[in-house]
């Protein structure tokens, strides 16, 4: 049985005609416009050039590595559709072999993409998009960022995706390119070190 609603709580009315939230303030989060930001001295251009470097490297890093993913994703599809088509005309119709590869090619794919992640790497765990908030926000992770979880991130949500699980790849590719944006500050570049 439902308990009915109060009349004041029944329509919500935004912003709140009272003003019981007036004397609370949230912080101003906009960094670009922050006290420590606007004090701050300014880059040289030097500086400013390394970083623009930098932030372009990672865009063309980040670039490939989802070109290979996409390239790879879709011939382990078109190889999944084809091999199906085959045993389904061979077999005069008959749907049970091309199922049963079907069901066995998911299967094996999500498997290696578990025991990746368990056993190699386990900061790859998740979406990774919660991480990377939590580790800007100044949480420590531990192996969230490195090469295991690099490797490990990649070759899982291609194994993943192909195996047909209901996931994207939106939230692994921007912990890929988190990642791969540290990576960048560790190349053998001096000037990277005051990025």
């Amino acid at each position: 049985m439902m308990t009915p609603m109060h009349p004041r709580h029944s329509v919500a009315i935004y912003p709140r005609p009272d003003s019981a939230y007036s004397h609370h303030s949230s912080l101003n989060f906009d960094m670009m416009r922050s006290k420590i930001m606007l004090d701050r001295p300014h880059k040289k251009l030097n500086e400013s050039l390394w970083l623009w470097i930098a932030h372009g490297l990672t865009g063309m890093f980040v670039g490939t590595v989802t070109f290979l993913l996409t390239l790879c994703e879709d011939e382990s599809v078109k190889f999944r559709k084809d091999t199906m088509q085959n045993l389904l005309t061979s077999q005069n119709d008959n749907p049970t072999a091309s199922y049963f590869f079907y069901m066995c090619f998911g299967v094996i794919c999500v498997f290696l993409a578990c025991a990746l992640t368990i056993y190699i790497g386990p900061g790859a765990n998740g979406s990774g998009t919660a991480e990377v908030m939590g580790v800007l926000n100044g949480v420590n992770y531990p192996k969230v960022i490195g090469i295991r979880t690099l490797v490990v991130k990649c070759f899982g949500t291609l194994l993943a995706v192909v195996g047909g699980l209901c996931i994207g790849k939106e939230g692994p590719l921007a912990h890929i390119g988190a990642i791969i944006g540290v990576m960048i500050t560790f190349l053998p570049f001096e000037k990277f070190r005051v990025l």
